[in-house]
């Protein structure tokens, strides 16, 4: 009877496969997490890979993430989240500024499996992370890409009260003169949220309130 592939096994085998190509851009494997990491002196460029175990039946690669982390952003916005329910400061060495991702959806259920999904997709997600890190290197741009992100949006944001916020931190970090209106602004767009409403509220009249005194 042929061996049922594992989880592990296969988020070793892709990571490994993807680590290697990124070798001499800086980035190392961490066999701790499963992240492939590049580190700089304020910012962390990640990328993991999510796979959705189904074992015994088989493993899912659903997707591909890639995180980019600011510690200045970070350090202010999760101990703020915390105090009001909203972020477990577990995760605060590891939370990310933005993030992005590729969706797959690919199903393995044998080894051959691993190797056909490397030889499909490897290469494709290599230049579009080594694209979208090298796009997103900036912090002030990065600003520039969130606010507008936001400020475009219909629907009501309150489940994503934490980008909102980290929209305002950077904002503060890099002198936007626009940032006492989008206080104004981004509070509007944050609505009752499954009886989250006044922890949502809380945490962002926090932050501004500490933005207005750093």
């Amino acid at each position: 009877m042929e061996k049922i592939i594992t989880k592990k096994e296969v988020q070793q085998k892709i990571n490994e496969a993807l680590s290697s190509l990124l070798l001499n851009d800086g980035f190392k494997l961490r066999k701790k997490d499963g992240f492939i990491v590049r580190k700089n002196p304020n910012k962390t460029e990640s990328i993991y890979f999510h796979i959705l175990n189904y074992w015994p039946l088989c493993q899912e690669v659903e997707s591909v993430m890639f995180h980019i982390r600011f510690d200045e952003v970070e350090n202010i916005i999760n101990p703020i989240l915390s105090k009001h329910g909203l972020f477990n400061m577990e995760f605060a060495k590891t939370s990310s500024t933005i993030r992005t991702w590729i969706d797959f959806n690919v199903k393995i259920d044998k080894y051959e499996d691993i190797d056909k999904f490397i030889s499909l997709y490897m290469i494709d997600i290599k230049e579009k992370l080594l694209t979208y890190f090298e796009q997103n290197e900036d912090m002030c741009n990065i600003n520039i890409s969130e606010k507008s992100i936001i400020l475009k949006q219909k629907s009501d944001l309150s489940n994503h009260i934490d980008t909102i916020m980290r929209s305002l931190i950077l904002a503060k970090l890099c002198s936007d003169t626009d940032l006492e209106e989008l206080c104004i602004k981004y509070k509007k767009l944050i609505k009752p949220f499954y009886g989250q409403e006044q922890q949502n509220f809380a945490a962002y009249d926090d932050l501004v309130r500490y933005l207005s005194k750093l």
